[in-house]
């Protein structure tokens, strides 16, 4: 997904209309929309510090945003032969063919978004409180947690 398709989608998921958004962005009310729909066509894209306005109102990290718009094998395999500038990857191919990513250091992560794919699978937890957790797991571990408890859900 491009960055307009993602922020469309979480501001549907958040429930802002784009001039409400814009607003809260700090446009004028009569650019508010406009100016949302030109982040959501690709036609303008936010500076830094908007970017960061906007993943304070929509409570996501900016991490979110950041992640590649991968649509083919070959961008994905490009993606992948970038992490060989990165001391702890190690590639394996095994007989089968099934490529292994050996990534030191990140295992406790996967471990965790492993389980929450469990946790969702066996719906211990919704799609909405996996998506929240998606969204903002590089904020802090116990995010959702410290969000469900708060009971803002």
């Amino acid at each position: 997904m491009i960055f307009g398709e993602m922020l469309k989608k979480l501001r549907l998921y958040r429930g802002y209309t784009q001039r409400e958004l814009g607003m809260h962005m700090g446009f004028k009310e009569s650019t508010a929309d406009v100016r949302i729909a030109q982040y959501e066509a690709g036609s303008r894209f936010p500076k830094i510090e908007g970017m960061e306005k906007l993943c304070n109102i929509l409570e996501v990290q900016i991490e979110y945003f950041t992640v590649p718009h991968l649509e083919t094998d070959h961008q994905f395999t490009q993606l992948i032969m970038s992490l060989d500038d990165y001391p702890n990857v190690d590639l394996e191919i095994k007989e089968d063919g099934l490529v292994v990513i050996k990534l030191e250091g990140t295992q406790e992560h996967f471990k965790v978004w492993k389980s929450k794919k469990e946790q969702l699978k066996d719906s211990e937890i919704s799609e909405n409180e996996y998506m929240e957790w998606i969204m903002n797991w590089t904020k802090d571990e116990n995010w959702l947690e410290n969000k469900i408890s708060q009971g803002e859900e």
